[in-house]
């Protein structure tokens, strides 16, 4: 999606999709936005972060985007951070609550950010909506490991609720 040239954090904090923070899409799940009928697609990449102009084949500035996952867990989780990077503005949503907004314009670090998180057994929905305001991108990185920085176990991050 396009937004204004220089709104950034005006399209971070408004809804570009209907209840953007529950959303549980998959892949053909057709969506409202921006006037336009979009279509919601699978993904799979072997790099840590996501390349969103790579994806869609539409490179340039002023462009949102938003990539969703089901984070399984095989227990209830305390112990876990979740690793953000950006380029630029993010907002991250956990299972409908707002757990993480950046509105500032930054180029892409992996792990830039730290944000403790809470999993459920079971599926917890990841909502990553991603604006750039210019240069390359939109790009984005998440990134599930212990507190200490040890790989989670038992976390499996799928593309469906089962």
């Amino acid at each position: 999606m396009i937004i204004p040239r220089g709104d950034g954090v005006k399209a971070l904090d408004q809804e570009q999709i209907a209840g953007e923070a529950r959303l549980q899409p998959r892949a053909g799940d057709r969506v409202q936005a921006g006037g336009k009928t979009l279509t919601w697609k699978e993904h799979h990449s072997a790099e840590r972060h996501l390349d969103f102009s790579a994806i869609y084949r539409d490179p340039g500035n002023f462009k949102l985007a938003y990539t969703v996952c089901y984070v399984h867990a095989d227990a209830d989780r305390d112990d876990l951070v979740l690793r953000v990077g950006s380029d630029d503005q993010a907002r991250i949503c956990l299972n409908g609550e707002e757990i993480y907004w950046q509105p500032h314009a930054r180029g892409l670090e992996l792990d830039h950010d730290e944000i403790p998180i809470v999993l459920r057994k079971g599926p917890n929905v990841l909502v990553f909506k991603v604006i750039n305001q210019g240069g390359p991108g939109p790009h984005g990185s998440v990134h599930i490991t212990t507190k200490n920085g040890d790989a989670a176990e038992g976390i499996e991050c799928r593309l469906t609720p089962e």
